[in-house]
């Protein structure tokens, strides 16, 4: 299961690459997980959107997409906090099977849209950051 201790510890690791980015006068950009699931999924949908994922980590199906978007979750709040761009990939690449090889990894259909979705984003990410430094 996933408790506020992994999601605090994986805060912490998030905003250690923050702090080394900026360090550096790096813009660090945040980007959110896409998975197969979405957050409404139960039962046999989630299952079948999830099951590889549930035998690796020896989890419900349910709390391996409640961990996915609690990892994003905080991902906003982070980003939020910050003032740092985020790139939310979560809502933007559905369900579909063709876009997904497994519950995390995509297939190249999916590979496509999403470097086409993250480079769209990017245009305006890196325009502001270009004109304010």
């Amino acid at each position: 299961l996933f408790h506020e201790i992994h999601f605090q510890n994986l805060r912490q690791e998030v905003m250690e690459f923050v702090k080394a980015a900026r360090q550096a006068r790096v813009l660090p950009v945040l980007v959110t997980h896409a998975f197969r699931a979405r957050r409404t999924d139960q039962g046999e949908t989630a299952r079948r959107r999830v099951g590889e994922v549930c035998h690796l980590f020896q989890m419900v199906p349910e709390e391996v997409i409640r961990g996915f978007a609690g990892y994003n979750d905080m991902l906003r709040e982070v980003a939020k906090a910050e003032g740092l761009p985020l790139v939310d990939l979560e809502p933007l690449i559905g369900p579909d099977q063709r876009y997904w090889g497994d519950a995390t990894h995509f297939a190249a259909a999916g590979s496509a849209l999403a470097a086409e979705e993250l480079g769209a984003a990017m245009v305006p990410i890196l325009d502001r950051w270009n004109t304010t430094r």
